[in-house]
């Protein structure tokens, strides 16, 4: 009996700490953050999607008004700061894992 206690509290220890691991991750991607990347445009008419590679080799998709969208879409090839929160993409079949949901965006600079 007392093998299966002791067996029982590491069980529940690994697990708090799996828990507590994942809130980390979890609250870490909700702050705010900033990236810098090259725009890109993926997918195929008429199914695009905007996203911003770093040069990490890290894709993000973008989400955020269409007018900011559109704004950022024209500075594709110029070097980009995003400011915003990164997000897990739920839809991942054709798009990122990570979204950016930005807030502010700036030019780096122009390597066109």
């Amino acid at each position: 009996m007392k093998t299966n206690n002791i067996f029982c509290k590491k069980i529940i220890l690994v697990f708090l700490v799996m828990q507590i691991f994942a809130c980390g991750v979890l609250f870490a991607m909700a702050k705010n953050q900033s990236i810098i990347g090259q725009v890109k445009v993926y997918g195929n008419e008429p199914h695009t999607y905007l996203g911003l590679k770093t040069e990490e080799g890290t894709v993000f998709t973008l989400k955020a008004d269409k007018e900011t969208l559109d704004d950022i879409q024209k500075k594709q090839g110029v070097l980009l700061q995003l400011h915003g929160k990164v997000t897990e993409n739920k839809k991942t079949l054709f798009m990122s894992k990570y979204q950016f949901e930005v807030e502010e965006w700036s030019v780096v600079s122009d390597i066109q």
